[in-house]
């Protein structure tokens, strides 16, 4: 009897005071991370209650919108907790597809939250609040100049007849700093044409003094009759006054001579027939 009194008293009191509007709720949620991947670009927003109460986590929506205002996706992100206690913080991860980047201009994440009174509440509606995230680019990090760090040789070719042709490479970290997140990039040009834009994996990426990694570029036939220069640089991440900066440099591959060469011509790094 007392349990149905208690019941009865705490919807008579829910109907006085009712529920506190989404204005009262306190929670925050900012943008942590940017992980572009080939697949699309992965975006981690940080959800924290800040507020006093504790809410129960209905869901979280992701939807993406062009400049025109239009919803041109939508994803329901996997969140670990389904209740909020004061200062709880979530992570939410959701991801752009690639063939919609050129298109999204904006992020809004719906949070849906119910307060968690203690009391059974009939056919509750849960609180929708919205954040949104403009999707401007981010301004690239200044690049410095790098300068004989990487030597580089050629480490051997896979030709078959009638297909693309691949070229080895080896590079080898001749300075005193660590290198990380190599990578190669550059272009084939057919006299003022570029044919082909290089962009091409180092394995491993991450390079000690002294230490070796590999590389593979894989030459179409069509692109190597009409090839006439090739420019390649690599980027890559090094400690700079204890801070990591970000450098490029221009590649030398040596001659069938012995003599290093700017990578400029395809006969220099045996790209010619």
């Amino acid at each position: 009897m007392r349990t149905l009194i208690g019941i009865t008293l705490g919807f008579l009191l829910l109907g006085m005071v009712g529920i506190r509007e989404a204005a009262a709720i306190n929670i925050q949620v900012r943008e942590v991370r940017r992980d572009p991947r080939p697949e699309g670009l992965v975006l981690v927003y940080q959800l924290q209650n800040v507020s006093v109460d504790r809410w129960d986590l209905r869901r979280v929506e992701a939807h993406v919108f062009d400049q025109d205002g239009r919803r041109i996706d939508l994803s329901y992100p996997v969140t670990r907790l389904s209740r909020l206690e004061r200062d709880d913080v979530e992570f939410i991860r959701t991801q752009i597809p690639a063939t919609l980047l050129s298109a999204a201009h904006k992020v809004e994440l719906y949070v849906f939250v119910q307060e968690f009174t203690g009391y059974p509440v009939a056919d509750p509606t849960p609180k929708r609040l919205v954040y949104a995230f403009p999707l401007a680019p981010e301004k690239n990090p200044p690049l410095f100049r790098g300068k004989k760090t990487l030597r580089v040789e050629p480490a051997g070719m896979v030709e078959w007849e009638g297909r693309p042709r691949t070229i080895q490479l080896r590079l080898i970290n001749q300075g005193r700093e660590a290198l990380s997140d190599v990578i190669l990039v550059g272009e084939i040009r057919g006299g003022s044409e570029p044919l082909q834009k290089l962009r091409i994996p180092v394995t491993p990426r991450d390079l000690r003094p002294g230490a070796e990694a590999y590389a593979s570029i894989t030459i179409p036939q069509h692109v190597l009759e009409r090839a006439q220069g090739v420019s390649l640089q690599a980027v890559y991440l090094k400690e700079a006054h204890g801070n990591s900066a970000r450098y490029i440099e221009d590649l030398e591959i040596p001659s069938r001579a012995g003599k290093p060469e700017p990578a400029t011509s395809p006969a220099v790094a045996g790209w010619s027939r």
